[in-house]
């Protein structure tokens, strides 16, 4: 899951920006990548809530991801979208790096449907066990 250029210099930019020793420009980085990544969650959710676009809530995810690359929610999302749209070796690739990233929340990965899918599989419920031994 490699950032795509395009958000990746984006970031930089913002990154940028919001280390200023300017308030006012540090502040309006601050908004910027706020906005961005809350953008990007609002459009990926709206269509990951559609059984019929698991696919356009990945993009955002994906982009929401290349942007905000440490972000477990993120990867968490683009995970669903990814194992909704019958992806499943993207859909383990992506919770993986959730869980890398510091996801903990056990219960959100085993209630949601959109794991159903990887539920059997020997890698999925690897990462179930390195999240219930982050939570002891």
């Amino acid at each position: 899951l490699r950032p795509n250029s395009w958000w990746k210099q984006r970031r930089k930019q913002v990154q940028k920006l919001m280390n200023s020793k300017d308030a006012i420009v540090s502040e309006s980085g601050h908004r910027m990548f706020d906005y961005t990544w809350r953008s990007c969650w609002t459009w990926g959710v709206s269509h990951l809530e559609d059984p019929l676009e698991p696919e356009q809530a990945a993009r955002y995810f994906r982009a929401w991801c290349s942007f905000d690359p440490e972000s477990p929610m993120a990867f968490y999302l683009l995970s669903a979208s990814y194992s909704l749209a019958g992806q499943e070796g993207k859909a383990l690739k992506a919770l993986e790096t959730s869980v890398e990233n510091g996801f903990s929340r056990l219960d959100l990965i085993e209630k949601s449907e959109a794991f159903d899918p990887l539920r059997n599989d020997k890698k999925y419920q690897e990462l179930i066990g390195r999240v219930k031994s982050t939570e002891k």
